[in-house]
Order: C-alpha cells, then sequence, then structure tokens
C-alpha cells in the first residue's frame, strides 16, 4: 500500500500506555505498525508494560508527554525562546476563550472544568508542537475526542499540521471538549459504532463529511489463540456465566445480580473486573442471597481473561446508560467472547447491536429489564442448539466485520487521503 513520504511518521496521542480498560487502541496501533505505518505514539500517563506482549512490542513507539503542569512542560523545553512564546500567546485566547464561548448548551461548570484543563495541559500541548516540528511530523491523531484531541488540537495548529482523531463514547456523550470545533479543524474524525456516527451526524450535521466509522477489532492472531484454548477445555461449566469489565455504573452488574435472584440458583455467575462499585455490588450480592452463585475476582491480566471465556456457558453483557450519560461503545469483551465461540446476552444500547443480532450472534434484552435478561439466560442455558447458533453466528460476525488488520487498514486510507 502506499505510504507517507520518506518514511514519515504518524502521530499519535493517547491518555495511558498500556491501556489496559482501552485495549482497542493498542490493538489499533499494533495493527497500523505491522501494515507498515512508521508511529510515533504520545501518552499522557506511561505504566510498565509487565507481562503483556502486546503492550511490549508497541513500548518502542511510545514517548512519555511531560508533566501536565503547565510550567513543567515549558521547562523540559529549556529556556523559552521566541518561537515558543509566540505558540504560547497565539494558543492561550483559545485554550481560554473556546471553553466557554462554543458549546453553550452544556453546563457552564462543566465549560468551567474545561477551562481548567486546558490551564493545566496547554504546556504540553507548546512541548508537543515542537516536538512535531522536530521530527517532521505532518499528521497527528487523538484517541478520545476530549483533553487528549484538545491537546492534539493545540499542538497542530501553530504550524499546519494535519490534526485528526478517534471518538469513543464518554468524549461524545459527557464530555464533549470543544467538539464542533475539533471535528471542523479535523481533516477526518473517526467514531467506532453506528450509534455514535449517526448521533455525531446529527449533533454536528455542518461537518458530516469529515465523519468516518471504523469499528474496532481483534488481531488475528488474539482470534486464533482464543479459538485455540476455547477448543482446548472443550468443557463449558454448565450454568455458568460470566462477567468481565470495570465495574462502573454504565457496565449494569446490578441488572445482573436481579436477575440471577430471579434464576433461584439455576445459574452462577463470575465476575471478572474491579471499580468503585465492587463494595456495593457485593453488599447486593448479599441482600440478594447470591453469596452461593456470585464470585468477584477482581482484576485479572489480559492474557488470562481467556481462561474465563472458555469455561463459561455464557457471556452477560448488562450495559445500561449511566445518570451522566456514559455508555458503552461496542465492549471488546464481546468480540473476544465471539472469538472464544461463547453464546452472547446483551442490552440493546448504543452500539452493541450493531454486532449482537438478536437470535442470530447472541440475544438482546432491553438495557435495564433484570426479568427481560432472566428469561434470556434462561433460553441459552436451557437450548444446546440455540446456544451453538448464537455463538457460531457471532464467531462469523467477528471475522466478517471486526478483524483490527483490515479496520486499521481503512483508518491508515484516512491518513493518505
Amino acid at each position: 500500500m502506499r505510504m507517507l513520504p520518506d518514511g514519515e511518521p504518524i502521530a499519535f496521542v493517547i491518555r495511558e500506555f498500556p491501556m489496559h480498560t482501552e485495549r482497542f487502541v493498542l490493538r489499533e496501533l499494533f495493527a497500523l505498525l505491522e501494515l507498515g505505518f512508521k508511529l510515533r505514539i504520545y501518552t499522557m500517563e506511561r505504566k510498565g508494560v509487565h507481562h503483556d506482549e502486546l503492550a511490549r512490542r508497541v513500548a518502542p513507539y511510545v514517548v512519555e508527554l511531560p508533566s501536565k503542569h503547565s510550567l513543567a512542560s515549558l521547562r523540559s523545553l529549556g529556556l523559552p525562546t521566541k518561537g515558543n512564546l509566540q505558540v504560547a500567546f497565539r494558543l492561550l485566547p483559545l485554550a481560554l476563550l473556546a471553553p466557554i464561548v462554543d458549546e453553550r448548551h452544556i453546563p457552564i461548570w462543566r465549560r468551567l472544568r474545561w477551562l481548567r484543563w486546558h490551564l493545566f495541559h496547554l504546556g504540553r500541548a507548546i512541548w508537543l508542537a515542537s516536538d512535531l516540528a522536530k521530527f517532521g511530523i505532518t499528521r497527528c491523531h487523538a484517541h478520545f475526542g476530549h483533553v487528549t484531541a484538545s491537546i492534539a488540537l493545540f499542538a497542530t495548529m501553530p504550524a499546519g499540521v494535519r490534526f485528526s482523531f478517534t471518538a469513543h463514547a464518554y468524549d461524545i456523550y459527557v464530555e464533549p471538549i470543544l467538539m464542533r470545533r475539533k471535528i471542523a479543524n479535523a481533516s477526518f474524525a473517526v467514531t467506532c459504532t453506528r450509534a455514535n456516527f449517526d448521533y455525531l451526524k446529527g449533533a454536528y450535521s455542518d461537518a458530516v463529511d469529515k465523519l468516518h466509522l471504523v469499528y474496532h477489532g481483534l488481531l488475528r492472531s488474539e482470534i486464533a489463540k482464543f479459538a485455540e484454548l476455547a477448543g482446548e477445555k472443550n468443557v463449558r461449566e454448565r450454568g455458568a456465566l460470566l462477567f468481565v469489565g470495570r465495574l462502573v455504573p454504565k457496565k449494569g452488574v446490578d441488572v445482573l445480580l436481579r436477575a440471577l435472584a430471579r434464576l433461584r440458583g439455576k445459574a452462577k455467575c463470575v465476575v471478572v473486573g474491579d471499580g468503585p462499585m465492587r463494595q456495593k455490588l457485593e453488599m447486593l450480592a448479599r441482600q440478594l442471597k447470591l453469596c452461593g452463585c456470585v464470585t468477584f475476582v477482581g482484576s485479572v491480566r489480559h492474557a488470562d481473561v481467556a481462561k474465563y471465556y472458555a469455561r463459561a456457558a455464557a457471556l452477560i453483557v448488562p450495559s445500561v446508560i449511566a445518570s451522566n450519560g456514559d455508555r458503552d461503545g461496542l465492549p471488546n469483551v464481546i468480540l473476544e467472547a465471539a472469538a472464544s465461540s461463547l453464546p452472547i446476552i446483551a442490552s440493546n444500547i448504543s452500539g452493541i447491536p450493531e454486532f449482537v443480532e438478536d437470535g442470530e450472534s447472541g440475544l438482546l434484552f432491553p438495557a435495564g429489564d433484570d426479568e427481560a435478561l432472566a428469561e434470556a439466560i434462561g433460553k441459552v442455558l436451557s437450548d444446546d442448539k440455540l446456544a451453538r447458533k448464537l455463538a457460531e453466528g457471532a464467531y462469523q460476525k467477528l471475522l466478517t466485520d471486526f478483524v483490527a488488520e483490515e479496520n486499521a487498514l481503512r483508518l491508515g486510507n484516512l491518513f493518505l487521503s
């Protein structure tokens, strides 16, 4: 395929590396590298890669941005230069005024918070502008449309670097920081579900020609590993349900617990993941007398999650729209379960129905309806033929539309256009 001239790298700005809860970003970066793109990846926070093989392979291309406090970021450039001061004076009015003037339908308290974030991170943007110029980078892409995209936008404006970004969910529905301005200034903007795409088209109809849908996916090597382990186990525990995800309101784990209470011991569930709601959910499980039916195992290494998929009889994805508007896009656990030939039972919100077609590649139920979820669980656990059909349908859906390398190529072509 056609590459950028002279091996020019594409800059990416991300929130953290490695991405323990946003593994879809890591997969995309790896797939782009495998396709031959040269990347320079800037992260707001860098952590140890530990046992994560995928993160270790991407790590050599990652650079940590300076401290978020603007003065510390500027000190990292050394003595102030005329060029740096010109960049600072050019960006400061935008950073200060845009959060207040733009998006006036957003409550003022939230826009003031955006202003504070911009002040904290403006130094990073100035540092990044200098680094982009140093390496001759002319394309800069941010993952998530909030703070990371603000840093990338501010860094690209002084030198005329092409700016683009991918919006996911929280940054669309909860913290759409300067979203209209970002889309207007972007060479293109990507989102990862049709539901997001349609929402953005409606909310920012004047920039619809810049919006593109690019799904996330699993790497071919991952699909093979999930499938291999599921085949090795070959024995699923009857009545064993699985939830994988953060324990936060939008995941709807309380709905799952109430559904289990309705099933009265006919199913048990392993909850893999941790988060601020864990104590509250464990208390709810005790109140519902589910102590023998639910096991909270906490966080596990991603490499070990496949073992849980291989043993379970069904994956439950009870996502809801949280009170602050936050929601899932298309949870990656759905793709991993599909690779493991595990039947999927999921709520019908956001991008989930774009993968889980009711009765074909899983079962859908109305979000928040624990009675309907209990009924769907009962169907899958009592009908082996249905369970096999749903698992096979999900696996074929994965191979058709959700292979990471193929979707990364679509993103790569946007950089080349």
